[in-house]
């Protein structure tokens, strides 16, 4: 068995490139990867997800699993009778959601219906930079929107560009809040982007974070222990290096969202912190959660 952490050889890269370009053959990379104010919701296109597991299920290492799978189902069960439901969980790898969902599908029927309700809330880069990135995320349903860090690189003389990102992340908020009771279950990345070690500020959450959690009525925290993609500065995938590894996503109880942010808001108002800062504080408390789930 490889080692934990040991880079993929280059015999497998290749056996995966020929699976990739197999992928890329049967796969909808060229449809709706520009994003506009009509197609912020992309649902799952499965046709590839077999080929996917094939490519996950070689990096990750025996222990690798799914742990707090019943709270997932209780999530799903309220997402079934119309409450919103939200993830917030960390996100190390372009290979996040692809683990997940290999991790998953061993798990049954049951939990497939779980994973199917998960609309992932994800960044334009996703369909517009890469074709083997559009490939992958065209897998998984998302509401795709414009982060902060695509606004904030509009030049400021392309007013028309800003205009529809502005438009875009309207209609994507506007979308959420339209499905959010039609029995899905929503994952949202607090940090916005993977985490690096090499760039520390990567590791906070958006204090966007907070106006998520308003909108919803429960909510579970998930960590992920384990990297089979680390991510590198460039943010190429074609340059990644696949790892063996053990990854274990981690999913903590389901909690009434409300009842969380009383208390956070609780804690907040005994830290002697100015109310200025009572969003990232309360952001940086999600993280702090997430990474408490070992």
């Amino acid at each position: 068995m490889p080692k934990v952490g040991k880079p993929l050889d280059y015999n497998l890269k290749n056996a995966f490139d020929t699976v990739f370009q197999k992928m890329l053959a049967q796969s909808k990379a060229y449809r709706d990867s520009e994003i506009t104010a009509e197609n912020v919701f992309q649902q799952a296109i499965k046709q590839n997800r077999p080929l996917l597991v094939e490519i996950c299920s070689e990096l990750l290492l025996r222990g690798s699993c799914v742990i707090g799978l019943e709270h997932l189902i209780e999530l799903a069960e309220l997402a079934k009778k119309e409450e919103s439901c939200l993830i917030c969980a960390k996100h190390t790898s372009n290979l996040d959601v692809p683990n997940f969902y290999t991790l998953m599908s061993r798990q049954g029927k049951q939990a497939l219906d779980c994973f199917d309700r998960i609309v992932f809330v994800a960044g334009r880069k996703l369909n517009e930079d890469s074709t083997y990135m559009k490939m992958l995320a065209e897998m998984f349903s998302r509401v795709i929107l414009c982060p902060k860090t695509y606004l904030n690189s509009i030049d400021p003389e392309e007013e028309e560009k800003r205009k529809l990102a502005k438009r875009i992340n309207q209609v994507a908020q506007r979308t959420i809040l339209q499905l959010r009771h039609q029995g899905y279950i929503f994952l949202l990345y607090p940090t916005g982007t993977r985490i690096r070690s090499e760039v520390p500020e990567t590791s906070r959450a958006l204090k966007e974070t907070v106006a998520y959690l308003h909108r919803f009525d429960n909510l579970c925290f998930m960590n992920v222990l384990g990297n089979s993609l680390p991510p590198m500065l460039s943010n190429d995938l074609t340059s990644e290096i696949p790892h063996y590894d053990v990854v274990k996503f981690i999913v903590g109880p389901v909690q009434k969202t409300s009842e969380w942010l009383q208390t956070a808001n609780a804690k907040f108002d005994q830290s002697g912190n100015p109310n200025s800062a009572r969003k990232q504080w309360v952001a940086d408390l999600v993280m702090q959660e997430i990474n408490n789930l070992t």
